[in-house]
C-alpha cells in the first residue's frame, strides 16, 4: 500500500513533507540527522506557544497555578485530554487571560521579552471572542466537553495507534476537538501567523479527518476550522461524512505519501542539496554554525552557505531582522 521509503522514514506530518518538498537539504538535517534547527525555539515560536495554551486554559474551568500550566505534558497514548464545556462570562475571561499570559511571560522555557507580550496581550481580545464562541457553539449543538491537544496518530492500515509509537504512520495534534449532540465532530486548528486561506492547511485538516474518524468510530462526519488569532472569525471548511472520508481521505493519504516516497527513492544515496528560496528567512539551517551541534566537527562554518546567500540577496524587513536579532544563535549574520 505504501512505498518503502515512506515506511523508512515513518512518522510522516504534513509539516515533516512540507519540509522535503520545500528543501531537501532542511529535511536531512532535521529528521534524519536531528539536527536542531535553533529558530524552533525564538521568538515567533514561543509567542505562538504562548497563544495556544491561552486559547487551550481559557477553555478550562480550573483556574491553575504556575506548576500545573507550565508542568502538564501532552498525553501521547491516543487518548485527549477531556474537560467539560466552560460557561466563562466576559468578566471572568477578562481576569483569567492576563493572569495565564503573565504566567507563561516569566517561565524560564517560554520568557518573553517586552515586545513579544505586547504582541500576545493584543490578541487577548481576539482570544475571549473565540472561547465566548465556542461556549455558544457547544450550547446550540449539544456538545458536553472539549477535547484539548489531542496527540493522535495512524498506523500503516490507517487504524489509531499511540503517538508515540516509532512504526506510527502519520500523526499530528488536534489543537480543539468536540462533538455535537447529532454525531458531527468539530476539530479546530489555531494559528498564531499570517492568515492564510483554507486551501493551504488541506493537506493538515484532511490528516485530522482521519484522526477524527478512527478515534471516535462512532461519529458521523467531521467538520474543520481554522481559527486565524490575527483574524476576526474563523475559517469553516464544509462537513464531509464519515462515508466520504473512509473512501476518499484515506485514498488521498496513500497518494499523498507515496508522492513523497517517489522523491526520497530519487534522493537516496545521493547527497541532499539545499532549495534556496525567500523562505530561508525563515530557516535556523541558513543562520547557525556547525561549531556547537553534537556530531559535527568544530568547524565554524554554515550548516547552509546557500541559504545566507539567499538571505544576503534579499534584504530583511524590519520584522524580521528583529526576530533574528532575537535568536540564541552561535552563526547570526553580522
Amino acid at each position: 500500500m505504501f512505498l518503502e521509503p515512506v515506511l523508512e522514514e515513518r512518522p510522516w506530518s504534513p509539516s515533516k513533507v512540507q519540509t522535503i518538498l520545500k528543501c531537501p537539504l532542511a529535511y536531512h538535517l532535521k529528521y534524519r540527522l536531528k539536527v536542531k534547527d535553533d529558530r524552533l525555539g525564538g521568538t515567533e515560536a514561543r509567542v505562538g506557544t504562548t497563544t495556544h495554551a491561552l486559547y487551550e486554559w481559557g477553555l478550562r474551568d480550573a483556574l491553575p497555578d504556575a506548576s500545573t500550566v507550565l508542568g502538564e505534558t501532552r498525553k501521547t497514548d491516543g487518548a485527549p485530554t477531556v474537560v467539560p464545556v466552560s460557561t466563562h462570562t466576559e468578566d471572568e475571561l477578562d481576569r483569567r487571560l492576563p493572569y495565564l499570559l503573565e504566567l507563561f511571560a516569566k517561565e524560564e522555557r517560554n520568557q518573553l521579552d517586552a515586545d513579544s507580550v505586547a504582541l500576545v496581550r493584543s490578541f487577548l481580545p481576539r482570544v475571549k471572542s473565540f472561547i465566548l464562541g465556542m461556549q455558544r457553539i457547544a450550547a446550540k449543538y449539544g456538545m458536553d466537553v472539549f477535547y484539548l491537544e489531542h496527540c493522535a496518530a495512524l498506523d500503516v492500515n490507517m487504524k489509531a495507534c499511540r503517538y508515540d509509537d516509532p512504526k506510527a504512520l502519520i500523526r499530528g495534534v488536534m489543537d480543539l476537538g468536540g462533538r455535537t449532540g447529532d454525531g458531527m465532530y468539530i476539530v479546530i486548528d489555531h494559528k498564531t501567523g499570517k492568515p492564510k486561506s483554507l486551501g493551504d492547511y488541506s493537506d493538515q485538516l484532511n490528516s485530522y479527518k482521519l484522526f477524527a474518524i478512527e478515534t471516535h468510530p462512532d461519529i458521523v462526519g467531521v467538520q474543520c476550522g481554522v481559527n486565524h488569532t490575527r483574524k476576526e472569525h474563523m475559517d469553516w471548511a464544509a462537513p464531509e461524512t464519515r462515508d466520504y472520508i473512509e473512501r476518499n481521505i484515506k485514498a488521498w493519504l496513500q497518494q499523498y505519501l507515496n508522492g513523497v516516497g517517489l522523491k526520497l527513492a530519487q534522493l537516496k544515496g545521493r547527497e541532499a542539496t539545499p532549495k534556496p528560496t525567500p523562505l530561508c528567512n525563515w530557516c535556523g539551517y541558513a543562520d547557525f554554525t556547525k561549531e556547537h551541534k553534537v556530531g559535527f566537527d568544530a568547524e565554524d562554518v554554515p550548516v547552509c552557505p546557500e541559504g545566507i546567500a539567499a538571505i544576503e540577496k534579499k534584504p530583511l524587513g524590519p520584522r524580521l531582522e528583529r526576530q533574528r536579532r532575537s535568536l540564541p544563535l552561535v552563526g547570526r549574520l553580522p
